[in-house]
């Protein structure tokens, strides 16, 4: 999601880690999907996990990465507004009519 500034700076840290073709999902880009497809579905992870950033060579990186998720449900879930800072999104977009 583009509106996270921490992941932002870690983009401009990391530039050669993403594709030049990559774009960052803004609001703008959300509300255009709903538009065309008003039956689609967004989710919002990674609210916290990169705070797990800094220890990624130590053993234990994934259980404090999984346990930042497990954080991250309640306020995702209790402010929504929240979600434009998530680190990653999912879309699930559905064509009306269709099965």
């Amino acid at each position: 999601m583009g509106h996270n500034p921490f992941i932002n700076g870690y983009r401009k840290l990391t530039p050669n880690q993403r594709t030049g073709d990559e774009h960052l999902l803004l609001v703008a880009d959300l509300r255009t999907i709903d538009r065309h497809f008003p039956d689609s579905e967004f989710e919002c992870f990674n609210l916290t996990d990169l705070l797990a950033i800094g220890a990624l060579k130590w053993k234990y990186f994934e259980s404090i990465r999984s346990f930042l998720a497990k954080i991250d449900t309640w306020p995702l879930a209790k402010f929504p507004s929240l979600r434009r800072f998530g680190w990653m999104g999912g879309i699930e977009v559905h064509k009306r009519g269709a099965s």
